[in-house]
């Protein structure tokens, strides 16, 4: 056999057997094309929103410190939209939340096992599917909690049953920004309405599961008032139960309008039921009372409230502050309290305050309450911990006054007090048995302002040259004694104004010189602040260069003279425009100025008791008069307070 046969024979061999390779492939091809599909899906035909969003940013609470120099924290509650575009149903197994940093955050897991049907559309609450719970019911993952600032952003990898590939969902995050002024909202409830010792009370973590689905961001607020029978803060009425309604110290309270807005519904015709809390018996519930009002782009839900007290109805609007109703215990409720949250399109947004001050009650008791540092909401969220609230004025009074603050209490209520809008425009320093106080008088704000109190005089120099430099001038300056040493409190604003001249620390020759030269130079005394310390006087004071026509000042009355001194000036045509009282060796001194009388309604007491200086106050302050002055000192071992209002 020739070359060419044996080469023709193995190219037949080899066609045969690609040939046979050929049917056998189809063959098998045709086998499998009744039962797979000719094509595998590599991830599940879905389409997915995440909630709540702003911007196309997944939004967050910004959780607030509990405590001065805490930890701030962010809270995510994320809600998946997640709608099955495919022609056959799907299952989402596994969830994973992943964080992109800084900073480092570890991964969260969630089961969801959860069935999309063809066409339909499931909304999901990852925290109502946590990836483990425990013998007692405790979730491991029920919050979601962040450190702030947070990770850049979030990546949601959601695996679907059958599908070798996730769907994943890639959002930056960011802060919410409520609709309201400054992004945050004004707390419901009013210290005013609290008997001393008590506050407002609430927190931003519901660990127990009360809190689940779309209520994540909602907040239940009652009311802690100090119990001494075990020295704790309660929120029942000590010697009572709590299985009234009337044993609960948040019971009957008004709440008010968080932010100017609509009320679309009210419904006020559910009884209240009796408390189910602490195995009390309790009554079934009826349904829930609640008001629903509309600011800007979301609608907040107070809920819970007491039957037949609603002071609103659909339709009408109401500004911040406005009574809305009162507190009570209608509704799936097992004690009275208010349930307040914020939604937009019936998701839930998370809730911010303003003009709050927040603490742990657990770390502190009634005695120390007032000098703990209360850390400010100022646009948070209420803390992770039970926490005490302490809401500041409201906005629109002309005048917040107080007097016979203890120092060590001083810095929290000025802080509450200016925390929404107003400024001090008087300080006044004292001290009783070797206990400082201070009395101060706030307006809303006119212009930029800064203030300090316990100052040195190195300090105060420094903080008078700084802030002059800076464009503002002395409102006041104010000096007292603390520990027999001098310290100040001053106010300085930005605005136009006469040039200024002042001085600290000058003896009392020193100062009679430097005044002598402001009179001939044309200025005029606004405040002489006088400080005795071991028999020796020290002045401070404050000059402006501008004609009031004819003053007249002293700075070493006894109270006797200081009244000789008021009525002659008045009977002269001039009225009283500063006083200070301070004590020197074991008596009382004043220190007054007066100018040509400008306002035809002016009144002047002095030698009054706290409680007398009290009613004073409201008499005139209701009869339209503002406070220009008001100063303490120590007489018979005990405050008495001097004061004067036009």
């Amino acid at each position: 056999m020739t070359r060419r046969t044996v080469r023709n024979a193995n190219h037949l061999c080899l066609l045969l057997t690609l040939l046979s390779f050929f049917y056998l492939s189809q063959t098998m091809a045709q086998q499998r094309a009744a039962d797979l599909p000719i094509k595998i899906a590599q991830q599940a035909n879905v389409s997915v929103n995440v909630e709540p969003e702003e911007n196309g940013k997944l939004v967050y609470a910004h959780i607030a410190q509990s405590l001065q120099n805490g930890a701030d924290g962010a809270k995510l509650a994320p809600i998946l939209i997640i709608k099955n575009n495919g022609a056959w149903a799907v299952v989402l197994e596994k969830a994973t939340v992943e964080f992109f940093g800084p900073p480092f955050a570890l991964p969260i897991d969630f089961d969801v096992n959860v069935t999309i049907n063809p066409g339909s559309e499931e909304t999901i609450h990852l925290q109502d599917h946590p990836d483990y719970v425990d013998g007692n019911g405790e979730y491991d993952n029920y919050t979601i909690r962040l450190p702030h600032p947070t990770p850049v952003a979030v990546n949601f990898v959601l695996q679907f049953s059958g599908y070798p590939e996730p769907t994943e969902v890639y959002r930056q995050l960011a802060k919410h920004a409520n609709d309201a002024p400054k992004g945050r909202y004004r707390f419901p409830g009013k210290s005013s309405d609290l008997d001393a010792g008590q506050y407002w009370s609430g927190h931003s973590d519901w660990v127990t599961g009360k809190h689940g689905g779309n209520e994540r961001f909602a907040y239940d607020i009652g009311v802690r008032g100090w119990n001494p029978d075990d020295d704790s803060w309660s929120r029942i009425i000590p010697g009572t139960t709590g299985c009234q309604n009337e044993d609960w110290l948040v019971w009957d309270k008004p709440i008010y309008a968080i932010a100017d807005g609509v009320v679309e519904l009210v419904t006020d015709d559910k009884a209240d039921r009796l408390p189910t809390y602490n195995n009390c018996g309790g009554t079934a519930s009826n349904g829930t009372n609640m008001i629903r009002v509309r600011y800007g782009d979301e609608v907040v839900r107070y809920l819970h409230l007491k039957q037949n007290s609603a002071e609103v109805a659909p339709g009408d609007s109401v500004q911040a502050g406005d009574m809305l109703a009162r507190i009570g215990n209608s509704g799936k409720s097992s004690n009275p309290h208010l349930h307040i949250d914020v939604r937009k399109d019936s998701h839930l947004r998370p809730l911010h305050f303003g003009c709050s001050m927040a603490l742990d009650w657990e770390k502190i008791d009634l005695a120390s309450v007032a000098s703990e540092p209360w850390a400010e909401l100022d646009g948070h969220a209420l803390p992770w911990e039970d926490s005490l609230i302490w809401p500041s004025p409201d906005s629109g009074y002309t005048e917040v006054a107080r007097h016979g603050i203890k120092a060590s209490d001083f810095q929290n209520i000025f802080t509450n007090i200016t925390a929404c809008g107003y400024m001090p425009v008087w300080v006044d320093g004292y001290d009783v048995q070797g206990v400082n106080y201070f009395n101060a008088i706030f307006r809303p704000a006119f212009a930029p302002w800064v203030a300090r109190h316990g100052l040195t005089s190195t300090q105060y120099q420094d903080e008078f040259d700084h802030w002059t430099n800076q464009g503002y001038r002395l409102l006041q300056v104010e000096s007292y004694r603390q520990d027999n040493r001098i310290r100040y409190a001053v106010i300085f604003v930005r605005q136009a104004g006469p040039d200024q001249v002042a001085y600290h620390g000058r003896t009392e020759t020193e100062h009679q010189a430097e005044f002598d030269q402001m009179v001939v130079k044309g200025y005029r005394p606004v405040n002489i602040s006088v400080v005795s310390i071991n028999g020796y006087l020290s002045y401070t004071a404050l000059y402006e260069k501008s004609g009031v026509g004819k003053w007249r000042a002293k700075s070493f009355l006894t109270p006797a003279e200081y009244q000789n001194e008021y009525e002659q000036n008045d009977a002269d045509g001039r009225q009283l425009v500063y006083l200070q009282a301070y004590n020197h060796n074991g008596a009382v001194r004043f220190s007054a100025i007066w100018y040509p009388a400008f306002s035809s309604a002016i009144a002047a007491r002095h030698g009054m008791t706290s409680e007398e200086y009290q009613e004073e106050w409201e008499q005139w302050t209701g009869s339209e008069y503002l406070t220009r002055g008001v100063t303490g000192y120590e007489q018979d071992s005990a405050s008495y307070f001097a004061a004067f209002w036009w």
